[in-house]
């Protein structure tokens, strides 16, 4: 993910995000990460 607001909200509009709604994005991309994360570990490890 990257560190500044600019990038973000260009990653947003990219993927179809409103203009300055950088966090938005990045809040919802963390949550993706976190539940694919949740899958890996539950098919990989069994937990």
């Amino acid at each position: 993910m990257p560190d500044d607001t600019y990038t973000l909200g260009a990653m947003g509009v990219y993927q179809g995000y409103p203009a300055h709604r950088g966090a938005e994005f990045g809040d919802q991309l963390i949550g993706a990460m976190r539940r694919s994360r949740e899958v890996m570990v539950k098919l990989f490890y069994g937990k």
